[in-house]
């Protein structure tokens, strides 16, 4: 076995013991459980912004934990990860938590768009585009500046095909 090999193995072992809450092999692993998990828990508050402020601080983290466990992440660049979190949002057992908020998912979705186009990390240079339910945009942009929210209407049976240049928000 060569050097490159042990490294694997061992980094493998780190990920599943770091995504295990009692990790049976590293007893002395829980502060490096918890630093594993509040930077990924971290990195999802900081590019889902709107879901944050929509939902509130202690929930946001509650389902990025729950999202860590399901989508442990696949590439050593932190930047990359949260990706499929509006997916997350839309799955069944989320929605059933989640009732009274079904466009979170679509403000996701406009959420990653804005990150990937802001920090670079999108993979080709055509313009990013998304399409969501009709009245996303106007939430999503008010909730990013800050402006009253009141008289908003979602309809979740219309969609509407956003471009990056449609967004008024500032980062």
């Amino acid at each position: 076995m060569n050097l490159d090999q042990t490294l694997s193995q061992l980094t493998e072992q780190i990920l599943k013991a770091s995504s295990n809450p009692n990790p049976p092999d590293f007893p002395n692993l829980k502060i490096y459980q918890y630093n594993y998990q509040m930077t990924h828990v971290l990195q999802i508050k900081y590019v889902y912004s709107s879901i944050e402020k929509v939902m509130g601080r202690q929930n946001l983290f509650y389902f990025a934990r729950k999202y860590l466990e399901l989508y442990p992440p696949k590439a050593p660049n932190l930047d990359l990860y949260g990706h499929q979190f509006s997916e997350f949002l839309g799955t069944r057992e989320i929605q059933n938590e989640i009732k009274s908020l079904p466009y979170l998912p679509d403000l996701a979705r406009l959420d990653w768009m804005v990150y990937t186009e802001w920090s670079g990390e999108t993979e080709t240079n055509t313009p990013a585009e998304v399409q969501v339910a009709k009245g996303c945009l106007k939430l999503w942009n008010a909730i990013q500046n800050e402006e009253s929210i009141e008289g908003i209407v979602i309809d979740l049976n219309q969609s509407e095909l956003v471009m990056l240049h449609n967004i008024t928000y500032q980062r």
